[in-house]
């Protein structure tokens, strides 16, 4: 289940301009309505997580590229209309698409039984 952020912290979020890049990442991710569910998914890392970057607690150095390539993703999705995500499905399916550029297309499903006639035939 995906949660909201509070309210009067999305504010401060989206009122920030400083170099802190937790704060300018989360303000990139509310901005666009994206769940902090979905988008620590996509990082591989827990929601606690970006929550404490959002709070302003340091992101590890290995984070900042990516971060920095996803706030200018975001933001330009944004200037054209892709985002904000209106709904979770809407949202659920922009993670995918991102995950899809990064890790490349998922293995095909092969059957069981595809298999073993292949095993077969090579004997």
């Amino acid at each position: 289940m995906t949660r909201r952020f509070n309210k009067d912290r999305a504010a401060v979020l989206l009122a920030y301009t400083g170099d802190d890049i937790g704060l300018r990442f989360g303000a990139a991710v509310i901005k666009c309505n994206l769940p902090l569910a979905y988008v620590a998914e996509l990082f591989s890392l827990t929601r606690n997580t970006l929550d404490s970057w959002f709070a302003g607690k340091p992101v590890r150095e290995k984070y900042h590229v990516t971060m920095l390539k996803y706030i200018d993703r975001f933001n330009a999705d944004y200037e054209a209309a892709k985002l904000p995500c209106r709904t979770l499905k809407k949202s659920r399916h922009y993670i995918e698409e991102l995950k899809m550029e990064i890790y490349g297309r998922p293995p095909e499903i092969v059957e069981p039984q595809a298999v073993e006639e292949a095993v077969t035939e090579e004997q």
